[in-house]
């Protein structure tokens, strides 16, 4: 963060003293953590391609790149969406990593240096300190507006999968 506030200090996203915690921070670590998910699907989805597939593209006089662009690529197509939407759920979902870099602070700012909250952490850091029916109801309906951006992001994935394999099933 001291590097970027120096280099690139001027740019309204790197501005402010680099505290350690912050949106800069929790995205690093969300990066790191669905890293493996999205690895781990992709390879399963790329290994699923027919061997017969990728060497009739070799037979044909293909290279190593051009067998991987035109045949194994679009025969995985979906299964890589799958697997970077999947992250992306991971990502929405995880609470406590986030809770913990995030800085827990009710600012908005321009600075991903800055301290912030996101829905699931304040959920998560203050239930058990709500008292009284509006606390307990405000927290009931951020946890309702989390679920329903949730929801929106798995139909949106399955319409892309879905999308994706009708229109690789039709020949276009």
């Amino acid at each position: 963060e001291t590097w970027l506030g120096s280099n690139l200090g001027f740019l309204p996203l790197f501005q402010g003293p680099p505290f350690g915690v912050g949106f800069l921070s929790a995205g690093i670590i969300l990066a790191i953590m669905v890293i493996p998910i999205i690895t781990a699907v992709s390879r399963e989805a790329v290994r699923a391609v027919p061997l017969t597939q990728r060497e009739a593209m070799l037979a044909l006089g293909a290279t190593r790149w051009e067998m991987i662009s035109r045949s194994v690529l679009p025969y995985c197509r979906s299964g890589l969406v799958g697997a970077v939407i999947l992250g992306l759920g991971r990502a929405l979902g995880e609470t406590m990593a986030v809770t913990m870099v995030i800085g827990n602070a009710y600012v908005l700012s321009p600075s991903l240096f800055s301290p912030g909250s996101t829905i699931a952490s304040k959920v998560a850091s203050e239930f058990n300190e709500a008292s009284g029916d509006l606390y307990i109801g405000s927290l009931i309906e951020l946890a309702l507006v989390l679920f329903a951006i949730t929801l929106l992001v798995n139909v949106a994935a399955r319409l892309l999968v879905w999308r994706t394999v009708s229109v690789r099933g039709t020949g276009e």
